[in-house]
């Protein structure tokens, strides 16, 4: 269920109001849930890739991350992505 909420945009606070538990779980499980992502295999005869990403930050704005990601733009299927800091 966290996962459907995430994905409709439904907070952190709000999944933990909706689901009736903690604000901890909630994080503790879209952490466990990330974990178990894996990475899509890259396709080398693509014609055409679209490449963006998205800045955030965690607690304080001096805690930036980042999130890179390649979509195939004739399905727009994602190809890889890579989340962290701007150096990575």
């Amino acid at each position: 269920m966290i996962s459907q909420l995430v994905c409709e945009s439904v907070g952190i606070r709000g999944i933990a109001r909706v689901l009736n538990i903690g604000i901890n779980t909630v994080l503790r499980r879209i952490v466990a849930i990330a974990g178990s992502i894996s990475k899509p295999s890259i396709p080398v005869d693509l014609p055409s890739v679209q490449i963006d990403e998205l800045w955030t930050y965690i607690g304080r704005k001096d805690n930036e991350y980042w999130l890179a990601y390649a979509l195939d733009k004739t399905t727009g299927n994602v190809i890889n992505f890579i989340i962290g800091k701007r150096t990575k």
